[in-house]
This record gives C-alpha cells, sequence and structure tokens, in this order.
C-alpha cells in the first residue's frame, strides 16, 4: 500500500489554492487507509502529481466548497 509523505498545512494551501484537490479515493493510485479502508476523498497536488496528505482545516476547507458548490450555482430556480 501506498504511504502519503507531505502534508500540507493552511499557510502551503494559502500560497497556491488551486495547486491542490481532493480527488475520488478509488482512483487509480489513490492510497488506502492506514487501516485497510478506502478513503472516500484524498488530497492531490497537480503541480507535482503526487497524493497529499491535509491538514484537518485544509481539507474541511476543500470538503465545504464541494458540499456548498452546488448550491451557489445562481442559474437554478427553486
Amino acid at each position: 500500500m501506498k504511504t502519503i509523505d507531505e502534508r500540507v498545512n493552511a499557510a502551503s494551501y494559502d500560497a497556491q489554492p488551486t495547486r491542490y484537490i481532493l480527488v475520488d479515493g478509488h482512483s487509480a493510485g489513490a492510497p488506502g487507509c492506514p487501516f485497510g479502508n478506502v478513503q472516500e476523498l484524498v488530497g492531490y497536488d497537480t503541480k507535482d502529481r503526487v497524493y497529499v496528505r491535509f491538514t484537518k482545516s485544509v481539507y474541511r476547507r476543500l470538503r465545504n466548497q464541494i458540499l456548498v458548490a452546488p448550491i451557489l450555482d445562481t442559474d437554478r430556480t427553486i
């Protein structure tokens, strides 16, 4: 099983926010959970093309963007 060496903290993320994304944990090459489970979402560095681990604060920010984004669609009528 692959392990993630790099941890991205808030300062690193804020310096280059478009560099880091969350991807599906079922993607080819995505690292597994240390306990043998599949992670729902994993961090990815688009510049170096490697999987990364986010600090909890960065992960929450990215996760909230995913959860909030559909609501911000102004073309939809409710």
